[in-house]
């Protein structure tokens, strides 16, 4: 994870993949800079070789978890769950590694340039549905 102080101008955007992770974004969004700093992650719920643990509560018939995070800059050191989702993405002829990596790049889109969903960058009691209506709603586009 980064340190607040590090990353004080960051703007939300795609990170490095590796091991588990198939995507990843972190940083601020274009009206939240001074507020909160958001983090995006999708990984794989493949057991890896020498890895000690498995992912938190994987079910044996999803493909991918997706997590979405943040941190408010008055309590840097506290980081509040917004979403967190299993899914299958193993439903088509795609590669559900791809399918996930498109549907992660789609819920980045929605943070970034999403102005009428701006209430869903925040804790609130529609969070999971909103989010996954989302996923529900690229998935069904890439099927198409």
């Amino acid at each position: 994870m980064f340190h607040l102080n590090e990353e004080a101008n960051r703007q939300f955007s795609r990170l490095a993949e590796s091991g588990r992770i198939i995507r990843a974004y972190s940083g601020f969004l274009p009206d939240c800079r001074f507020r909160a700093r958001h983090i995006l992650r999708c990984e794989h719920l493949r057991e890896l070789p020498g890895e000690r643990f498995l992912p938190y509560r994987a079910e044996p018939h999803l493909t991918h978890q997706i997590w979405l995070w943040y941190r408010l800059n008055q309590k840097p050191d506290r980081l509040y769950l917004l979403f967190r989702g299993q899914f299958d993405f193993s439903i088509s002829a795609m590669d559900a590694d791809q399918m996930s990596g498109e549907v992660t790049d789609f819920l980045a889109f929605l943070l970034l340039e999403g102005n009428d969903y701006r209430q869903n960058i925040f804790r609130n009691k529609d969070s999971d549905s909103f989010w996954v209506r989302a996923v529900e709603r690229k998935v069904k586009s890439l099927l198409a």
